[in-house]
């Protein structure tokens, strides 16, 4: 319908455009409302889908891990726990829910506080790095462990929980006691290849001593016979002449230095026989304890020993020794002689028998107080003629001839000396 009125035409509507108007507006906002729904539909199940993956993603992560994983809430129960956590505690993932820390980590009540403080959310709000402890299986094995553990926050940075992580130790351990035990054992080896090289060294030394002294021996003996009845003619008309000069005679002095150092080349001479022979030791059965008595029970009634303090200290019950007694004893007391001489005549001598570690040899040690000797002394001790002493006290054969008769008992003889702390000699003798 149409109306005129001051130059304007009006249209009507009827009621029924009206209506067919506002269902198509209320159709068209239908169709928008429905399209908006369906586009929040599909973002809805995208972002669904996206939360799935990522939710089977972080379960891949935390199923894959090989160290133990443990998540619990505020107040100290677990809430999450990894396959790795099972299957080394021996529970079921389930099982493990609920539990409190400390009953996992600390099944001792001592250490229950230790790991409170460590692990419980509001006591370690800094976390802990690298902690180790012992974790108990549900069977009660004890498993050495170490973990870190991190505050679990939320959006505001309240602190809702505790995460941790924990390694097993047990191989690293193994490995390591392995290699500790390796170690000691090439240690060990070391130590038993050094001895067995000083061992070897001193063997050499006896060898190259024993064929030198041998040598010596043979020259000695033939030097010796020819020497001596040339003395013993000297000696005799020299002591026949001495008994016709008068005392008052200018030329007694003379005759009787002659005889004196006569006597003394013939004492020479004897030691060089002595040195030469080297006999054959009779070797019977012998308590070394009982020898050794006897040196010293003899010497020390002797006066240059008055002075001497003389400590005995014997090992009971040693092994009995195949030696010639005789030798034997000559060898102890040419060792305390010379002691003496080297305390001159005051001092502390002490005399040791013992087994040596291996119990092969039994050692008789003769300790002095003495002056010493010198280190680049020691290797030419028991060279022939060779001496420390006054020349007028000694020919330096005792201890070749000690040497030889205990290297003839298939023995030894070591030396150790600080100069000016005294002297050792060890006699090791094998036992039967």
């Amino acid at each position: 319908m149409k109306h005129k009125g001051k130059g304007l035409t009006v249209i009507e509507k009827s009621d029924d455009e009206i209506r067919e108007s506002m269902w198509i507006e209320v159709i068209k906002q239908t169709e928008q409302m429905y399209a908006e729904l369906a586009k929040s539909h599909t973002e809805i199940e995208t972002k669904d889908r996206e939360l799935r993956a990522s939710k089977s993603f972080t379960e891949n992560i935390i199923r894959s891990m090989k160290n133990v994983l443990i998540v619990s809430d505020a107040q100290g129960e677990i809430r999450i726990v990894n396959e790795a956590a099972s299957k080394i505690f021996g529970y079921p993932q389930d099982e493990l829910v609920g539990k409190k820390i400390d009953e996992i980590l600390a099944p001792r009540e001592r250490d229950k506080k230790v790991i409170q403080r460590s692990l419980y959310p509001h006591t370690a709000s800094e976390g802990v790095l690298d902690m180790e402890s012992v974790f108990v299986t549900k069977s009660g094995d004890r498993i050495p462990m170490t973990f870190s553990c991190s505050p679990l926050k939320d959006d505001e940075e309240n602190i809702i929980g505790t995460v941790i992580v924990a390694q097993d130790l047990s191989n690293i351990k193994r490995l390591i006691n392995e290699a500790d035990t390796a170690a000691r054992a090439y240690r060990n080896k070391a130590i038993e290849l050094e001895r067995a090289l000083i061992d070897l060294k001193q063997l050499q030394d006896h060898l190259i001593q024993s064929e030198k002294l041998a040598y010596l021996g043979k020259l000695a003996a033939g030097i010796a016979h020819e020497i001596n009845n040339p003395l013993t003619t000297v000696l005799a008309i020299t002591s026949f002449q001495l008994k016709k000069i008068a005392d008052s005679d200018p030329m007694l002095e003379d005759f009787q230095l002659i005889v004196e150092e006569t006597k003394r080349c013939k004492k020479i001479v004897e030691e060089l026989l002595e040195f030469s022979r080297q006999r054959v030791p009779e070797k019977s059965s012998t308590d070394i304890n009982q020898i050794v008595e006897e040196s010293v029970s003899i010497l020390a009634k002797q006066p240059f020993f008055h002075n001497i303090e003389i400590i005995r200290k014997f090992r009971e019950q040693l092994p009995p020794a195949m030696v010639d007694k005789n030798q034997i004893k000559q060898v102890f007391m040419n060792m305390m002689l010379n002691a003496q001489e080297a305390m001159s005549d005051r001092g502390t001598l002490t005399v040791e028998t013992d087994l040596d570690r291996k119990k092969e040899f039994i050692e008789i040690r003769f300790t002095d107080t003495g002056q010493g000797i010198h280190k680049d002394d020691i290797p030419r001790l028991f060279d022939p003629f060779f001496t420390t002493k006054n020349k007028a006290k000694g020919t330096g054969l005792g201890l070749s001839v000690s040497y030889g008769i205990i290297t003839r008992h298939g023995g030894k003889i070591d030396v150790r000396s600080t100069p000016g702390r005294g002297s050792t000699f060890t006699i090791k003798i094998p036992v039967n």
